[in-house]
């Protein structure tokens, strides 16, 4: 976290809108109870999740704020991207249990309809690609020490 007065450089391939909706969930995290705070924080002890409904393990605001990004649009996977790489890691583990609790127990088919991905797009590298990085971020979210 950045000492008061140091300057903090923000990546520019940060889109200005995704920028704001990040700063609007700072805002409400860093004022909300330290009992909800470690709701979030506590994501990643339960991952795989054990729901398909993110409700079942977040305050109702954090819900609200998830479901305002459907899984087939881009700014859902922008917004990851940028809280992963601005280190906003109560932000990245939030949207990484709502996309899992999104995609729990749906076949393959139906993950490629959620994401609005044509089956052309999908090759078997892609499929180990994805299962590599699915094992990667679980390993990274259990070691990584939270920001936010």
């Amino acid at each position: 976290m950045p000492k008061e007065n140091e300057t903090v450089f923000i990546p520019l391939h940060i889109d200005i809108e995704i920028f704001t909706v990040i700063i609007e969930f700072i805002h409400h995290f860093s004022n909300d109870s330290t009992e909800h705070q470690t709701q979030i924080h506590n994501l990643t002890n339960i991952m795989p999740l054990d729901t398909d409904n993110i409700a079942d393990r977040v305050p109702l605001w954090y819900v609200a704020f998830v479901e305002r990004f459907p899984l087939h649009q881009d700014q859902l996977l922008q917004l990851l991207a940028a809280a992963d790489d601005l280190g906003v890691d109560s932000l990245r583990t939030l949207l990484a249990a709502y996309i899992a609790s999104r995609l729990k127990k749906k076949s393959p088919r139906e993950i490629i309809e959620a994401f609005g991905l044509k089956e052309e797009m999908i090759t078997h590298e892609f499929m180990e690609h994805v299962a590599n990085e699915t094992k990667n971020f679980k390993t990274m979210m259990q070691n990584d020490e939270h920001l936010f």
